[in-house]
């Protein structure tokens, strides 16, 4: 501001003053515009700084943003090829879904087949631990483990046979016959003929009475002896325990014979050794073998009345026939253990040909083949069996099917025999000797005759 010369001192020195303080704020101001400038040109400078800086940076943006618009194109390719990968994906994932629900349901099923499984494992199981204790418990009755061997089998029927020979012999030489031979027959031998005759043929016996008159009696009655001798061996071998010939036996032998010919050979034969081990818990062994002896000793007393030997009670009540006859009874009952308990494999049945029967060259051995030179054989065929003289042994075993099929048979021992043509070889001979005794008494009649003639 200007001022005038008028104006006072005071008036100046507060213009100054004024002056002075506006100086000091511009001074002020300066100063502050100066900073302010040097911190603009700083700004400046700074933002210089940045704008270069920025603009690398927008180099280096524009670079990255091209880099990242091909990465980006590669991106959205493999972003295409990803989504292809996801939709082939859905689309198997899809499958997959289908194929695991139709798991799901499989497996489901399989469950339950599992736990039926399990249940049927269960009662299988404990199934077979109920078989496991049963087959325990049959093992032993499916056993077939024998006690015997085949050739014992065989050798104890031949001892049977041995001893009823040598019996029949030994009573035969103690026996004594009148000179001719009684022909009244009383009551009580009729019968005894009857009984025998059903026993032991009717040409047997006819022979037995003929036997006083006969050049050789004994041969006759060591046949009957035999005949009837094993004819009760047979009868105690067959029969079950103590009931020979009774419905009892007759009931268990067909029984047998049926599960016989349906079951195996183990089976049929683990019951036949059970049943005739445990029968004999019925029946008292003394006094079986002393009923076998008494009907044994009845026999051959019946054979020898009826060849009318003189001393048949002194010869029967001799030790050695009673020691004989208790001796073949405990053959026959050992023999009878032996087939029936103890062999389990095998079947054996004892062969008695009976008279009357035909010859069977299969399971009967002629006893006189070879005896005093004569050929049997020519008429074996033909020839009826007069007695048996031993016996002989069939062995069965069954190795499969049904009935006679699955069955194997063989004849382990043929039965001895004495044929109907033995008696008609010797008629035969007795009478060529009579027609030469009485041709040779007429040719000495005739030369006596020319010698007195001559004279």
């Amino acid at each position: 501001m200007i001022t005038t010369g008028t104006q006072t001192d005071s008036e100046i020195l507060v213009i100054e003053s004024l002056y002075t303080e506006q100086f000091r704020v511009l001074q002020e101001s300066l100063q502050s515009t100066q900073e302010e400038a040097k911190h603009a040109t700083r700004e400046a400078h700074r933002y210089k700084e940045d704008r270069e800086r920025l603009k690398e940076e927008r180099k280096h943006l524009k670079e990255e943003n091209k880099n990242l618009a091909n990465g980006n194109r590669c991106l959205q390719e493999a972003v295409r090829e990803r989504e292809a990968t996801i939709e082939a994906l859905q689309r198997g994932a899809e499958k997959w879904e289908e194929q695991l629900t139709l798991q799901h349901k499989e497996l489901a099923f399989w469950k339950n087949k599992c736990s039926e499984l399990e249940f049927r494992f269960e009662n299988t199981d404990s199934l077979l631990q109920r078989r496991t204790a049963e087959l325990t418990e049959a093992q032993t009755f499916l056993g077939v483990v024998d006690e015997w061997s085949h050739g014992d089998i065989i050798r104890m029927v031949e001892h049977l046979n041995s001893e009823t020979f040598q019996l029949a012999a030994s009573i035969s030489d103690q026996l004594e016959w009148k000179a001719c031979r009684d022909v009244d027959e009383t009551v009580a031998l009729k019968q005894e003929k009857k009984k025998l005759e059903k026993e032991i043929g009717a040409r047997l016996v006819y022979v037995l009475e003929m036997a006083p008159t006969t050049e050789d009696p004994l041969m006759y009655v060591q046949m009957g002896l035999q005949a009837v001798m094993l004819r009760s061996v047979s009868a105690v071998v067959s029969g079950w325990g103590d009931y020979e010939r009774s419905a009892t036996s007759t009931v268990l032998y067909r029984t047998y014979q049926n599960l016989y010919n349906n079951e195996s050979q183990s089976v049929s034969g683990r019951w036949r050794n059970l049943t005739r081990r445990y029968i004999q818990t019925f029946s008292d062994p003394k006094h079986e073998t002393h009923t076998h002896c008494n009907k044994l000793y009845d026999r051959v007393h019946d054979v020898l009345a009826m060849s009318q030997a003189t001393n048949v009670q002194r010869t029967l009540h001799s030790e050695s026939v009673k020691s004989k006859i208790s001796e073949i009874v405990k053959l026959s009952l050992e023999f009878r253990k032996a087939i029936g308990e103890d062999m389990i494999s095998s079947d054996f049945e004892l062969i008695l040909s009976r008279p009357g029967d035909f010859f069977d060259l299969a399971t009967m051995e002629d006893a006189n083949s070879g005896d005093r030179g004569r050929n049997v054989a020519r008429n074996r065929s033909l020839s009826m069996v007069l007695c048996p003289t031993g016996l002989g042994l069939r062995r069965q075993e069954r190795r499969g099917g049904e009935g006679k099929e699955g069955v194997s048979v063989s004849e382990a021992l043929k039965s001895q025999v004495v044929l109907e043509s033995f008696l008609d070889d010797l008629e035969n001979e007795k009478n060529h000797a009579i027609n030469e005794n009485s041709t040779c008494k007429r040719e000495r009649e005739r030369q006596t005759e020319d010698m007195d003639t001559s004279l």
